[in-house]
């Protein structure tokens, strides 16, 4: 039995399981899947490095004997919920293969069909940066050096420490260490307040803690929390005001800073979630038809008739590009995201951009659309082959989940560039969606039955592959319905005006 409860199967093309390991492989985290057993099923390569293992040695291994048996039994309570479909999030310190203490973010997300659990899906974030950064934070606190001042009330100068002076960022021998001179370091929106301080300290003799901020010489703010202790003479009077000062820049700094790592992680473990999940549905999908279609042609091909074997084909073939333009984008994505997409500029003809469209719409379940393709003649633009039909298939795989026939693809030039454009006759882009119509893993709150499929990010992924390309993506509804997606790309005959 498989992992999903399913009889054995011919696996997946080499070229598909190359892209699947890929994709799971460059996820910014570690990823595994575990059946419902507790076996392992399969894991990225952080997963396995993490452990020390390999692939062969980790898949279909008990989590008990990957974990060991001290943190399985902590995890054990995470695990049995997460069969029972619930998903888990929590925080755990674990010792990894290298014997480095690290700190690590789980979750384990359900994997249901039909209300069955399957197994689930693990993934771990590495945290160690951000717990040790609020170590650092409260060891900052510590032993962050101290200024020092005195004053004694009525004379023009007071006493200054070296460190007030490297914490002011001005020399010793160009300033005179007074209260004037002092007070002119303060932030102005800060000052008049220190002074009025200051004033009622003499006054009306108490200790204060002020936080006030200064301004170095090149422009720094520094964030400084000032303790102002009060001496007296025996008759009562001030006779000697001290005050000592800490820096809390870093301490606001560091704040900041786990914030935004914090921000980092919300959106990260957001992202893995979203692609997990669509990976457990888009992919499963036509891979089962795949696999369905071939576990019934295995030992039946002789008696299976040339029309019905030539139609069962071209379904398994069907599903099989569509695995492959699933994880074409995914794989985009993946590059767009770590900064390393490349543009190979080429002249691309756009007739035989469109035909090259139209033969692979063919080959998708597109009954419910009619596709023409028509453009003016000799039209050529300057892009990345690749990129440019990728994005052109994404919008018209779009429309023949959110549009209604005819589907019309179509060019013409314009002043130096060429605009594409892929309408069809449907409803049109909701409002809810148009803000963030090209925003990843937007989805209207609305779908049509056709629109089940959708990962949420291919018009993202057009927009991004667009303006690598020096070029802009656009929509705009047509009366009296119908939706019109536009790419405009320099021409390639012909320099843009």
């Amino acid at each position: 039995m498989d992992p999903l409860g399913q009889r054995e199967t011919p696996p997946a093309s080499p070229e598909d399981a190359q892209r699947l390991r890929a994709l799971v492989d460059h996820l910014p985290a570690l990823v595994a899947y575990w059946d419902r057993d507790g076996r392992n099923v399969l894991a990225n390569h952080a997963y396995v490095e993490w452990f020390g293992l390999t692939p062969e040695q980790l898949r279909g291994r008990h989590i008990s004997e990957v974990l060991g048996e001290r943190v399985y039994t902590l995890n054990l309570p995470h695990i049995s919920a997460a069969l029972a479909g619930e998903r888990q999030d929590f925080e755990r310190t674990l010792v990894d293969s290298f014997g480095r203490t690290r700190h690590t973010q789980a979750s384990y997300v359900p994997e249901a069909v039909d209300g069955e659990v399957l197994g689930f899906f693990v993934q771990i974030t590495d945290v160690t940066a951000k717990v040790e950064a609020e170590r650092d934070l409260d060891e900052a606190q510590m032993v962050a050096g101290v200024a020092s001042w005195s004053w004694v009330p009525g004379e023009e100068l007071a006493s200054w420490s070296p460190q007030l002076y490297r914490l002011a960022g001005v020399d010793p021998e160009g300033v005179e260490p007074t209260i004037e001179s002092g007070l002119r370091l303060v932030h102005p929106e800060d000052r008049e307040m220190l002074r009025a301080s200051l004033g009622e300290t003499t006054h009306e003799p108490q200790d204060r803690e002020l936080r006030y901020r200064i301004v170095q010489p090149d422009g720094e703010v520094r964030h400084l929390v000032s303790r102002l202790r009060v001496e007296r003479a025996p008759d009562g009077t001030v006779s000697r005001l001290r005050g000592t000062m800490l820096d809390e820049t870093s301490t606001q700094n560091a704040h900041v800073e786990v914030a935004r790592v914090n921000d980092e992680l919300l959106r990260a473990n957001r992202l893995l979630s979203d692609t997990m999940g669509m990976l457990g549905h888009d992919i499963r999908q036509p891979l089962a038809v795949t696999l369905g279609y071939l576990e019934h042609l295995r030992g039946h091909v002789a008696a299976t008739e040339p029309e019905v074997l030539e139609q069962r084909l071209d379904r398994v073939h069907a599903a099989a590009r569509r695995i492959r333009r699933l994880l074409d984008d995914v794989l985009s994505m993946a590059t767009l995201d770590s900064g390393h997409l490349k543009v190979g500029v080429a002249t691309v003809r756009v007739d035989e951009l469109f035909a090259d469209v139209v033969s692979e719409l063919g080959e998708v379940d597109t009954t419910l659309l009619a596709v023409a393709a028509d453009s003016e003649p000799g039209l050529e633009v300057a892009s990345d082959p690749f990129h440019l039909r990728q994005s052109v298939v994404n919008l018209a795989v779009n429309a023949t989940r959110y549009g209604e026939p005819p589907l019309e693809l179509s060019a013409r030039g314009l002043d130096g560039h060429v605009e594409l454009m892929v309408r069809d006759a449907g409803a049109g882009v909701p409002d809810d969606l148009l803000p963030r119509l090209f925003t990843r893993f937007a989805r209207g709150e609305n779908q049509s039955a056709r629109s089940t499929g959708s990962t949420g990010f291919g018009l993202y992924l057009v927009r991004q592959l667009v303006e690598a390309n020096a070029g802009t993506v656009g929509y705009r509804p047509v009366a009296p319905t119908g939706a019109c997606f536009t790419i405009t790309l320099p021409s390639a005959s012909q320099p843009a005006q």
